[in-house]
């Protein structure tokens, strides 16, 4: 295979275990008739660099598999690259600064397991086997939701490969000042979010205005109230730091 990627973490359409890397990264045997160009099975955060230059630099669209676990493997896309990365499950765990770092693939529940042994806790998903990466992709709502809000508000900050193949470290203290954009959602009495976000109120950055949208628009469901209700319309208040 005439790839630039690493040897051993990429296989191409008709390459021998194409087919098995394909069927590993569903969870529930649902498998698509959908088949990416390329699979790429990331075991560190340099083979997600490549991946993601090698995508830019042949045009494809990425599609980014963590646990698996989504119900129609909406990860599964025809043509382009298919990253896998659910091996990138490390994880360390410093009970003095009661702070832990992870890679996507890691489990919740494992994640919960090993702070457990250090007397420390993470709000993680309602299923067993979710991985970190997916779960807080979409905000991150599980048992604890409602006392603790969405578990993307417990990260203080992230090694981000950006779509063209650069690797940075973002959080709070990497953006300029601390901007605040107001957003109106409008939902279902289920809490399903209807039609997109309105943005009522800019930050003034517009990298901000645009990442708080994409972030409202992916999170599809508002966690319900104390009281089991939803209030509709929402305003919400979005800023990177507290």
């Amino acid at each position: 295979m005439n790839l630039a990627l690493p040897d051993g973490v990429a296989y191409e359409r008709g390459d021998d275990g194409y087919e098995a890397a394909r069927r590993a990264t569903v969870w529930n045997a649902r498998l698509p008739d959908r088949f990416p160009d390329v699979i790429v099975q990331a075991h560190t955060e340099a083979d997600v660099v490549a991946a993601f230059r090698f995508a830019a630099e042949h045009s494809h669209r990425v599609g980014v598999r963590s646990g698996g676990h989504s119900w129609a493997a909406n990860h599964v896309r025809d043509g382009g690259v298919l990253l896998d990365v659910s091996r990138l499950d490390a994880l360390a765990v410093d009970p003095a600064t009661m702070t832990a770092t992870g890679g996507p693939g890691r489990k919740g529940h494992e994640m919960c397991a090993a702070l457990a042994d250090q007397g420390l806790f993470f709000p993680a998903g309602h299923c067993k086997g979710v991985a970190v990466g997916g779960y807080l992709l979409q905000g991150g709502y599980g048992w604890n939701g409602r006392v603790l809000g969405p578990a993307c508000q417990s990260v203080i900050g992230l090694d981000v490969v950006t779509a063209d193949g650069e690797q940075v470290f973002a959080d709070a203290d990497h953006i300029q000042g601390n901007p605040s954009a107001e957003v109106e959602v409008r939902t279902a009495p289920d809490g399903t979010i209807l039609g997109s976000p309105r943005l009522v109120k800019s930050s003034g950055v517009k990298a901000w205005d645009e990442a708080v949208l994409r972030a409202i628009e992916k999170t599809e469901v508002m966690p319900r109230d104390v009281d089991g209700r939803v209030p509709a319309p929402l305003l919400i208040e979005l800023r990177p730091k507290r």
